[in-house]
């Protein structure tokens, strides 16, 4: 049905005990020999039958040899609106962080080909660019993690089938049918209108090519144009970006926001032709140079940490501990960078009362909305970020 990339050996796989990820689960048990899976689901906490739901699935991963990790959103921060963006979010950052916690080295989820079609008609209803248009990427990067996406060629009529002649446990998410939500409709418009997924898929293929092609296009812009500084900032040569086309600009605008705010960004689609701040990132344009920083707002609060631990702090910065202490974000003015730059960088203040400037600290810069500019270890192929 489908494989797991070579050479990954701890794999996290998120299961909520749905059809797709309930064989996503009983079908890595082909590769145990060579992988240690770790199962890992979700309380959201939205309905009550959700604590007796994560019991099933972790019930289910034992039977099949798998550890299995109950993870639990924090239901008190639920919003009034938007709550499945919101609970999209929690989740993905709830995984982000057991992975880094358990050292695993991929997380598994089990979205499949109609999901590539429901998502792309959305995207289509709501106007979305190029960036919107090629959704589904079987691999993205999420605040220090890979996420894989295996079972895209897999339709959900496969799963049903697999889940079937297998007897699997399967969880009924009557969310999935409730009318307030557009996915409902759209799923419902789907099945009465099968002709239009192949004209989808087509169209996906084709956005996903054109923005392959701009990404190795950005990439090679980046590589010989554009400063990625350790310290949190970007600065990008006018003339040679304003010859870009305006897709390849827009995802160059992109890559820089996420580079300085460890936030990712969906699309850009505004050329600053003056100073400006969007959504964190703050453009300051001059006659030969778009510089973009960290806007200096939202500021994370200082965070203790002991010896030797290693903290991700504001999503940008991978700091090791020089002894027990606390880190915070404080003005350092003897580095020679730019100003807006020199109060968004983290000090260390020891209980000794001993100080470490950013310069004194082991410290790796890897915003974690996006992969390092190098290739992945991994994966052996660069930017295939979200």
């Amino acid at each position: 049905m489908f494989i797991f990339p070579p050479n990954v050996h701890k794999i996290g796989l998120a299961v909520s005990g749905g059809a797709d990820s309930a064989v996503m689960m009983h079908y890595a048990q082909n590769f145990q020999d060579k992988i240690d899976f770790t199962v890992l689901t979700i309380d959201h906490k939205l309905r009550a039958e959700s604590a007796t739901e994560v019991l099933m699935v972790q019930n289910d991963a034992k039977k099949y040899g798998f550890k299995c990790h109950i993870l639990s959103l924090n239901s008190d921060n639920i919003p009034p609106h938007g709550i499945q963006n919101y609970a999209r979010k929690m989740r993905y950052d709830i995984l982000s962080q057991t992975a880094r916690q358990y050292g695993l080295d991929m997380v598994c989820i089990a979205h499949h080909r109609d999901d590539i079609y429901e998502t792309l008609l959305s995207r289509l209803l709501h106007n979305s660019g190029m960036t919107g248009l090629s959704p589904m990427r079987p691999f993205f990067y999420h605040q220090g993690v890979w996420f894989h996406r295996p079972m895209l060629n897999i339709t959900r009529d496969d799963i049903k089938i697999y889940a079937g002649q297998h007897h699997l446990n399967v969880i009924h998410d009557p969310s999935t049918l409730s009318e307030k939500y557009e996915r409902t409709h759209i799923r419902a418009y789907l099945n009465h209108h099968s002709d239009l997924k192949l004209s989808l898929q087509n169209l996906y293929n084709k956005t996903k090519a054109l923005y392959y092609l701009n990404l190795s296009e950005m990439n090679d812009f980046i590589s010989h144009h554009v400063i990625l500084s350790p310290y949190g900032y970007v600065v990008i040569p006018k003339i040679p970006f304003l010859n870009q086309n305006i897709h390849i600009q827009q995802e160059i605008l992109r890559y820089s926001a996420d580079f300085v705010t460890g936030t990712p960004y969906s699309t850009i689609s505004h050329i600053p032709d003056k100073n400006m701040t969007l959504s964190g990132a703050y453009f300051h344009v001059t006659k030969d140079f778009i510089s973009v920083f960290r806007e200096n707002r939202n500021l994370p609060c200082p965070v203790p940490i002991k010896y030797g631990y290693n903290i991700l702090y504001d999503n940008r910065f991978i700091i090791s501990a020089p002894m027990t202490g606390t880190l915070s974000l404080m003005a350092q003015n003897d580095l020679n960078i730019p100003v807006f730059c020199k109060k968004l960088l983290p000090c260390f203040k020891a209980d000794s009362g001993k100080i470490y400037h950013y310069d004194d600290l082991k410290v790796t810069y890897q915003p974690q909305s996006l992969e390092s500019f190098n290739s992945n270890p991994i994966l052996h192929h660069k930017f295939l970020y979200q």
